[in-house]
């Protein structure tokens, strides 16, 4: 799994603080080994939470802090297309990820796009050309249009697609999770032709569907994608975190670890009940990068109250892990300098 941030190209203004992010292959695609948490709100279960879209623009801050009606927590794993048992279905494929236990997406992924071709699903198999989700290098303007083509099996459903994709907006992000910087915003818009096959007959419709997708680089997956179809229960969103950090999708209060001051320039304190035990504390970055080890020893039984001096560390969003007898406790800091 990654956890270092890749190398980014960034373009500044001089005269300005602000710098536009660019998505790359190398920065942005998923590899193998990679894991997110998947939080979900399907269809009409979520229409009247899933807030408008926001501004474009340079510098805009989109605060979707306060989503909610999340019916779904899910796992998406990244594997290799042949570990999986379905890869030769969708030749060119060179990677795969498995959503909860059934759901395969299949992808071909080179320097220059990331595309998907097709997914395999109970025993359905749809099959794709021209879906590129990304063409690289992407950036604040950058715009692209792509046909496409599905085809579905065992039913006969067959679609044809004209997706115009542009990226219209960088600037802040914030999530239930956490707050992330640096983030561009994809607003495709999607025109399909969708023909079924019924005793020989060919029925056909026209549909119209709009996604907003945040993306950051050094983040192997989208933050955020909100969709709005043509009726409610075509209206979703998702977004994800990384598995490895295992934070909930809203923190609870925990009684087992107490941070002040939070935010915190200088010291920060820990407190905590220790039984007898070994307990480690590390901090981590928002990509899962272990930032340091704050403490790893024998504590004896009482409250404990550690201090960790972050002037090292930038400013921005962190997380305090605790590992002892009693499982893992994540907490989330912000340092301000």
């Amino acid at each position: 799994m990654k956890y270092l941030f890749s190398f980014v190209l960034i373009i500044c203004n001089w005269q300005t603080a602000f710098c536009q992010p660019i998505l790359t292959a190398s920065n942005s695609t998923p590899v193998a080994g990679d894991e997110f948490i998947v939080y979900i709100c399907p269809g009409s279960d979520c229409s009247g939470s899933v807030a408008q879209p926001g501004a474009s623009g340079a510098n805009v801050v989109w605060d979707f802090s306060n989503l909610s009606g999340t019916k779904q927590v899910d796992t998406v794993r990244y594997v290799s297309c042949a570990s999986t048992p379905y890869c030769s279905k969708f030749p060119g494929s060179n990677l795969a990820s498995i959503q909860g236990s059934n759901l395969y997406a299949y992808y071909a992924i080179d320097t220059n796009q990331f595309a998907v071709t097709g997914t395999f699903a109970n025993g359905d198999t749809n099959y794709y050309a021209g879906d590129v989700e990304l063409q690289y290098p992407f950036t604040y303007n950058s715009a692209y249009t792509v046909y496409f083509y599905s085809h579905s099996l065992p039913d006969t459903n067959y679609a044809h697609d004209t997706i115009t994709v542009v990226c219209d907006g960088y600037g802040t992000l914030k999530l239930p999770t956490a707050t992330f910087n640096n983030v561009l915003r994809v607003h495709s818009t999607s025109k399909t032709t969708d023909s079924v096959i019924i005793n020989g007959v060919a029925h056909v419709s026209y549909n119209k569907q709009e996604n907003y997708t945040w993306r950051m680089p050094g983040y192997y997956n989208a933050l955020l994608d909100i969709v709005y179809g043509i009726s409610p229960v075509d209206t979703y969103y998702t977004y994800t975190f990384p598995s490895n950090l295992s934070v909930p999708v809203f923190e609870p209060v925990s009684p087992l670890l107490t941070l002040y001051p939070n935010p915190v320039t200088n010291n920060l304190h820990m407190e905590f009940m220790s039984e007898n035990e070994n307990v480690r504390i590390n901090l981590i970055d928002m990509l899962g990068k272990e930032c340091g080890i704050v403490c790893e020893k024998n504590f004896e039984k009482g409250m404990q109250n550690v201090k960790c001096n972050v002037n090292a560390l930038p400013s921005g969003i962190y997380f305090v892990r605790m590992q002892n007898s009693k499982g893992t406790t994540t907490k989330k800091i912000e340092i301000r300098h």
